[in-house]
């Protein structure tokens, strides 16, 4: 048997949470535990109603949670939950979403590389200063971006080196000594096979046409950093559209600051989490009041018919869709399903019907709750 260790987690704000590690490999089950901490803790930050709602609440006529199991997979879901949808505010959610993003992105870099073209990634920003306001900083950021992809100016130069699309994605950090950092990632499709040279090319291009565009908003950007272009293999691609959108904030299962000083809006939140810091607390509000509303991965118009991607889902639709293999594999009472929310235990869990069987879900729920019956099997075993 396993020697079984206790993370005690205290938030000022007052939750308690309990994360059971049972062997190296339950690391990654404490990550995923991690995220309702996380969501809870979102949510009574931003005081938002949806956000309380999502993975807590059941839909309108239904009565019972279902535990859905992928044998595929090896990992258990919840239905009939309510479904946020927020890529910006829940942890649970965006883990969802920017999967389902990402795969959408290494098909495109996968059908291009087949047809024989070009993908290569800008990524771009621009001076700011410790005080400034996010709002406005990232306000200035799509500004000058979309400036940059106007005119006839890059009409030119679209037809010069083949460029038919965009993928952009956009981001933040925060830092103590830079403030706030938001920043784009952009693949920039090329019907060309483009050579060493050019790519060098179109980063003088368009570091050129893009510090040119700042001034005009009275912003600046380096020459050696306002734009970085790079290029390299499909898989090379792939690897670093790993890192967009969920990067560290998600995939790590400690609670600590960051070692490099740089915050993501999810570390933000697991510095709330530990210390229940009230800088923590007013630099998240400010985050989410800027960022609410924006898209975070866009396609430029035609690019997902001509890279045969399908008709767009949005962030909810992509949040809310179960896995196609999915059975079911129990279902809760409401009564017990709200004692579970109120013990914090909705990823410990989920952890739990991970196993695929039924009688570990029962055990579990018994130790949680009591003796009697609390689960309803369903045909899986």
């Amino acid at each position: 048997m396993t020697a079984q260790t206790t993370e005690k987690i205290e938030f000022s704000l007052g939750s308690t949470y309990q994360i059971r590690v049972q062997d190296l490999e339950a690391l990654a089950q404490a990550r995923r535990i991690s995220l309702f901490a996380l969501q809870d803790v979102n949510a009574r930050v931003l005081n938002n109603r949806r956000l309380a709602s999502c993975r807590r609440f059941i839909i309108p006529g239904k009565n019972k949670v279902d535990i859905l199991y992928s044998n595929k997979l090896s990992r258990a879901h919840y239905g009939n939950l309510m479904v946020c949808g927020s890529v910006w505010a829940c942890p649970i959610c965006a883990a969802r979403i920017t999967i389902r993003r990402r795969e959408e992105i290494n098909k495109a870099i996968d059908s291009l590389d087949i047809l024989g073209g070009t993908v290569f990634m800008a990524t771009f920003t621009l001076q700011h200063y410790q005080e400034e306001r996010l709002k406005y900083v990232l306000k200035d950021l799509k500004k000058a971006y979309r400036s940059f992809l106007a005119g006839s100016g890059y009409q030119k130069i679209k037809k010069e080196y083949g460029l038919f699309g965009t993928i952009n994605n956009l981001e933040v950090t925060w830092s103590y000594f830079g403030g706030w950092h938001p920043h784009k990632h952009c693949l920039f499709f090329s019907d060309k096979k483009l050579t060493p040279k050019q790519i060098s090319e179109i980063q003088e291009i368009f570091s050129e046409r893009y510090i040119s565009e700042l001034k005009k908003i009275k912003r600046f950007g380096n020459q050696e950093r306002a734009v970085l272009v790079s290029s390299g293999s499909a898989k090379e691609l792939k690897d670093y559209v790993l890192k967009w959108g969920l990067s560290e904030e998600i995939s790590r299962g400690d609670l600590k600051k960051p070692a490099s000083g740089h915050f993501t809006p999810f570390d933000l939140s697991r510095w709330i989490l530990q210390d229940g810091d009230e800088k923590a607390v007013l630099l998240f509000r400010e985050y989410f009041d800027a960022f609410k509303g924006s898209h975070q991965i866009q396609y430029s118009p035609g690019i997902r018919d001509l890279l045969d991607l399908g008709i767009e889902k949005t962030d909810k639709e992509l949040a809310e869709e179960n896995t196609a293999e999915a059975v079911l594999l129990a279902q809760i009472d409401y009564e017990v399903w709200k004692i579970i929310c109120i013990k914090k235990v909705r990823g410990e869990l989920l952890e739990v019907a991970s196993s695929g069987l039924i009688d570990r879900v029962e055990s579990y729920l018994e130790k949680i709750i009591g003796s009697e019956k609390h689960c309803y099997t369903a045909g899986y075993q």
